[in-house]
C-alpha cells in the first residue's frame, strides 16, 4: 500500500507486476502474492482480464464487511462487537430515525410481519432480523456503520443456530421488533431506544451461554 500511495495509483488504474513489486520491494514473489491475495479478499483491489491487478476505490463500510470472512469465529469475541454494535445502533437511531421514508417504514412493518409468522411456528429469521436492523439505518447513507452491521452479521451467522434454539425465545425477540417499530411509528424515540438496548441484552444473553463464548458479557460465564 505504501508503494501504491508513493506512485500516486489511483482507483481504476493497473498497479505493478509482481515482479515490479519484487524489484521494488526486495522480497520474493510469494510474498508480494501473498500481500496481494490479501488486498483482493478486503476488495481494495480485483484482477481484471487484460489489465491486471486494479485498484478499487476505498469504501470503509465494504471494507469492515470482508474482515469477516478472514477470521475464523473463535479469534474473535462476537460479544465485543455486540457490546460495539449497541452503542452505535442506539445512539445513531435518533439520526437515523429524521432519515426515515415511508417506503422503509412500511418494509419495516413486512419484515416484522414474517418475523412474528415464523415464531409462531417454531422457526428461527435470522435473514429478517438482519434485514429490520438493516432497514433501520440504510436511509442514513453511513457505510461505516453499515460495514460494521455485516461484520456483526456474518460472524452471528456462523454460529450454529441449533446450538441457540434452546435459548432462543423467538416470539420474544420477534415482540421485541414489534415493540421497537411501534415506537417509530409513533415517533418516539426515546421508548425505540428502550426496546432496542433490551433487544440487545436479551441477544447477549444467549450469545454468553453458547459453548464458543464462555464469558458473559459484563459478568461472569
Amino acid at each position: 500500500m505504501r508503494v501504491i500511495r508513493e506512485r500516486d495509483i489511483e482507483p481504476g488504474q493497473r498497479l505493478p507486476t509482481e515482479a515490479e513489486f519484487c524489484a521494488i520491494l526486495g522480497i520474493s514473489r510469494p510474498a508480494v502474492r501473498e500481500a496481494l491475495s490479501a488486498l483482493e479478499m478486503l476488495g481494495a483491489v480485483v484482477v481484471r482480464k487484460g489489465s491486471g491487478r486494479v485498484l478499487m476505490p476505498l469504501n470503509f463500510g465494504a471494507l469492515l464487511g470482508n474482515l469477516g470472512g478472514l477470521f475464523a469465529l473463535r479469534e474473535i469475541r462476537v460479544l465485543d462487537l455486540l457490546a460495539v454494535r449497541q452503542v452505535l445502533e442506539v445512539n445513531i437511531l435518533p439520526a437515523a430515525m429524521l432519515k426515515f421514508t415511508p417506503a422503509t417504514l412500511a418494509e419495516l412493518g413486512q419484515v416484522v410481519d414474517a418475523m412474528e409468522t415464523l415464531a409462531r411456528n417454531g422457526q428461527h429469521f435470522a435473514a429478517y432480523d438482519r434485514r429490520f436492523h438493516g432497514l433501520l439505518y440504510m436511509d442514513f447513507g453511513n457505510e461505516t456503520l453499515t460495514g460494521l452491521l455485516d461484520l456483526f452479521w456474518q460472524l452471528f451467522c456462523a454460529i450454529d443456530p441449533n446450538v441457540l434454539a434452546h435459548k432462543e425465545r423467538l416470539e420474544e425477540t420477534a415482540d421485541h421488533h414489534r415493540r421497537i417499530l411501534t415506537a417509530l411509528q409513533a415517533g418516539d424515540i426515546r421508548k425505540a431506544q428502550y426496546h432496542l438496548e433490551t433487544h440487545f441484552y436479551d441477544i447477549a444473553f444467549a450469545l454468553s451461554h453458547d459453548r464458543r463464548e464462555p464469558h458473559a458479557w459484563g459478568g461472569s460465564g
